[in-house]
């Protein structure tokens, strides 16, 4: 009795998951509408303390002179290789395309670094011949300084030898 129960109960819950489906969608999603088939049928044999433990849903097949399920298959094989390609193809681009980026990248920041090491190191120079300019200047300072002292000594010394010479 248990077992004709079974077959009512899951006969018209695939009806009726069936009626709201396409013929594509129950053939390309099987595993969903079998879940969905467990699920509703467990839900009627709750209430005799039943549980479904394995069951399996028969796979659909074509009438004699009716290839409509074969060529879905085909089909289906066909969107999934031709996915695959796309798939691949569009790796391989993202592949190529960050690997140029990055080729790109290293390549304007190592330009950016040597334009930066031109700068500090002509700052540095530059900052090396002020420095020189500021010593080179200072000496010269102090040699008039030492020259204007010599020469007042000097004029200081003539003005006595005239003084003496009187």
């Amino acid at each position: 009795m248990l077992k004709n129960l079974f077959k009512v109960s899951s006969s018209g819950e695939t009806r009726v998951l069936a009626a709201l489906m396409t013929m594509e969608e129950i053939f390309k999603g099987t595993k969903e509408f079998k879940h969905e088939v467990f699920a509703k049928v467990q839900l009627e044999l709750n209430q005799f303390g039943l549980l479904i433990y394995n069951a399996n849903v028969k796979q659909l097949v074509d009438v004699p002179g009716h290839e409509y399920f074969s060529y879905l298959g085909q089909k289906t094989q066909m969107e999934a290789a031709n996915q695959a390609k796309i798939d691949v193809s569009e790796t391989k681009m993202k592949g190529e395309i960050g690997s140029k980026l990055r080729e790109g990248q290293t390549l304007q920041n190592a330009a950016k670094i040597d334009a930066e090491t031109k700068v500090i190191s002509t700052q540095r120079q530059g900052e090396g011949k002020k420095q020189e300019i500021k010593v080179r200047t200072d000496v010269k300072v102090y040699e008039n300084q030492r020259e204007a002292e010599v020469a007042e000594a000097n004029a200081e010394l003539a003005e006595k030898k005239a003084g003496w010479a009187k």
